[in-house]
């Protein structure tokens, strides 16, 4: 993992900690430097699903996807986060 990429699941990480912190129920978080700094979407997406799988504590399932709200970009992050998603739910 380069530099950039560590730096950028840091922040995620950090995202995920403040909102158990301060009680929060739903999060939404946009697609973190992919905009003025042109980061690659499919990356950053990709960090940033491995950081919540990693927050998560590795229980992570295709029903964990169920609430996804409908982004739209370049690519639909959905579709990553569900690529990644094991085929089996856990019990």
């Amino acid at each position: 993992m380069s530099e950039k990429d560590e730096l950028l699941a840091r922040t995620y990480r950090s995202a995920f900690e403040l909102a158990v912190q301060h009680n929060v129920t739903s999060l939404a978080i946009p697609a973190i430097s992919t905009g003025a700094y042109r980061f690659p979407l499919e990356r950053a997406t990709h960090i940033a699903v491995t950081a919540l799988i990693a927050f998560l504590g590795g229980s992570f399932t295709k029903k964990t996807c169920e609430r996804l709200d409908d982004v739209r970009a370049t690519i639909d992050p959905r579709q990553v986060v569900m690529s990644m998603a094991p085929t089996t739910d856990a019990p």
